[in-house]
């Protein structure tokens, strides 16, 4: 029984690391402009998201990525619901630092010339 149980959090686990690596890879390629090759790997991890918690901080963070690949791909009414829901999980996450972020990305502009609003007001 032992067994079976560290076998199951040490898939989980692998799984976690192989989401969070697939993620930090997508957002290079994205970076990159490689668009087709980044939406190989948010398609990959789609296919697992839900298995993650609703309220889970993983969730807010892949939904964030992909809809910036959304933004930059111009598929704005795709990447509003992801905006959003990310949004919304950060909102509920006590912790300081990701409340922070949040902050930090909510109606800051990005440079010369931009414009900022806010997504939702509470």
């Amino acid at each position: 029984m032992k067994l079976v149980i560290g076998f199951v959090i040490a898939s989980a686990a692998y799984a976690s690391h192989t989401r969070v690596a697939d993620m930090r890879e997508a957002s290079r390629l994205d970076q990159a402009a490689r668009y087709a090759d980044a939406q190989v790997l948010y398609d990959r991890i789609a296919q697992d998201a839900p298995a993650l918690p609703p309220n889970d901080v993983l969730r807010a963070e892949w939904s964030n990525d992909l809809a910036v690949h959304y933004h930059h791909l111009a598929r704005y009414a795709d990447a509003e619901p992801l905006y959003r829901q990310a949004i919304e999980i950060w909102r509920q996450t006590p912790e300081t630092s990701i409340r922070h972020d949040l902050a930090l990305c909510l109606g800051k502009p990005r440079g010369p010339g931009s414009r900022s609003r806010t997504v939702s007001r509470r």
